[in-house]
């Protein structure tokens, strides 16, 4: 898990650079030290899922989650195939609905 937290490390940073927001400037914005931004832009520790989150909020972003199935997992067969399509047509229809303004 905090190898995929890190991940986000870059996207995060640049989003930073491109808002033109400081280090300092982002960390009063998520409520913590400067120093602990700067470790979490250069993965050297990353951030609790919560403050993870917040980040990510306060640059103006939002985290989705989605599905990653392991090999044996129930999910790998034929029968997760379909709960997985049936997901993801669950969310383009939640989608559009959205955008039609009707959610």
């Amino acid at each position: 898990m905090p190898f995929e937290r890190r991940r986000l490390a870059c996207p995060l940073r640049r989003r930073r650079d491109d808002l033109g927001l400081s280090i300092l400037e982002v960390s009063k914005r998520v409520g913590v030290h400067r120093d602990s931004v700067g470790r979490w832009e250069y993965a050297l520790v990353p951030p609790r899922p919560i403050a993870l989150v917040v980040w990510a909020q306060a640059l103006g972003c939002s985290l989705g989650l989605r599905e990653v199935a392991e090999p044996n997992s129930p999910l790998s067969t034929s029968n997760g195939r379909q709960i997985r399509d049936a997901v993801a047509n669950a969310r383009r229809s939640a989608d559009g609905m959205r955008s039609a303004g009707r959610a």
